[in-house]
Order: structure tokens, then sequence, then C-alpha cells
């Protein structure tokens, strides 16, 4: 598994067995693949959220190359930012593009992109008075209707912080979008959601990417 630390822009990455590599990570941009015949069919990419600063301009560009028999997760996010008033949403641009190809097909592509300067960020169909947010895009040829909505149950059941959604992909897989108060509350529903996926599917035992989040 890969965790990467986005705020300070160039990443810190570690990894826990086989599960994953980066194979090429710069200011801004990620290049990953996963399966084609390698050890690495399952691969766990936890990016920490941006936090952009004060007038700051932010591009970020993640390509993933898949074989359809592998399995992906992948989160990345964004926070309202930092300025020394404590203000929000007082940087300049914000753009971060994740496109998922299988088999060298475009099958998957999400473009977030904000502009503080001329977009009324708490409205509807923006943070909508929330502060963080994050999605997890989940790929793997066991993920089903009945898996999305098992998952669905599982998360509702607990009770979480932050409002979230689920929906399905054309292909096997699926998206979750979350907006929270605290980027430690998204991160529980994204470990649960990821959790869920690796003990059902896999047989895995929870993630432990993050020293300092009380996920339980």
């Amino acid at each position: 598994a890969v965790a990467k630390s986005s705020p300070a822009l160039k990443p810190k990455c570690w990894f826990n067995g086989i599960l994953g590599r980066c194979l090429e990570v710069t200011d801004g941009d990620a290049f990953i693949r996963v399966g084609f015949s390698t050890q690495i069919q399952i691969f766990v990419y936890m990016a920490d959220e941006v936090i952009p600063y004060l007038k700051s301009r932010y591009f970020q560009t993640s390509r993933i190359d898949m074989d359809k028999s592998a399995h992906l997760i992948y989160s990345d996010g964004v926070t309202a930012g930092w300025s020394h008033e404590d203000l929000p949403f007082q940087y300049h641009y914000f753009r971060n593009l994740t496109q998922i190809y299988q088999d060298n097909e475009l099958v998957y592509s999400d473009q977030t992109l904000l502009e503080p300067q001329k977009q009324d960020m708490f409205k509807l169909g923006y943070f909508e008075g929330w502060r963080n947010y994050n999605s997890l895009v989940m790929v793997s040829p066991n993920i089903d209707e009945a898996f999305v909505k098992a998952l669905q149950k599982h998360l509702e059941d607990l009770n979480l912080e932050s409002d979230f959604a689920i929906s399905s992909l054309d292909i096997p897989g699926l998206v979750l979008r979350i907006l929270g108060k605290t980027a430690e509350d998204n991160r529980r529903v994204i470990y649960a959601c990821a959790d869920y996926f690796r003990q059902e599917i896999h047989g895995l035992t929870p993630l432990n990417l993050r020293k300092n989040d009380m996920r339980r």
C-alpha cells in the first residue's frame, strides 16, 4: 500500500509487502501501473488531502494503467486551505485530474476544478458548508451492484460524521465522494470502505497507514 503526502507537493511513499508500487511520482503528477502479469494485482494508494496555501495555484494529474484482472483502491482530496487568518478558500486555483485506463482504454476520468475567487465554495455542488472533500475509487472484477449495496449499508450502520455518496461505475467498480468537517472524519469513511473491500473480497487485515488517525 502507498500513502502519499500531498500537502508538501513532493510525496513521501512507503510500502506494505508487495501490494503496490509507484512507478513515477513528480511534483503534481503520478503515474501508476497495476497488473499486467506482475506480482502487483492489488494496489492501494492513499493520498493525503491537498492543503492549498493562501493565493496558491495547484495542478495534479494522476494516470493509472491496469489490466481487467487487477484491483485498485485510490483516494485523494482537498481541504478549504490555509491562510494566516485561518480563513477558508483563500487559494486561487485547484485542479486535480484522475484518469484510469484498463487495457489502454480510458474507463474513468474525474476532474475537480476549484476557483474560489470566482465560485461560491459554500453553495450546493461545491463544499456546501463543509471544509474537506475526498473521493475514493475502487475498481475490481469482484465489485458488482450487490457489493455496492452491501457496502452502502455497512457505512450507514457505522454512523459516521461525514456526508457521503456511493455510485457504481460503468465498469466493475465504484466511486465514493465525501464531505466532512475534518480530514480525520473523512478518512474514517475512506478506511471503512477500503477495509470492507479488503476483508470481504480478499480476506486481508485492515489498513494501518497513518499513525496519527484514530480510526477505530
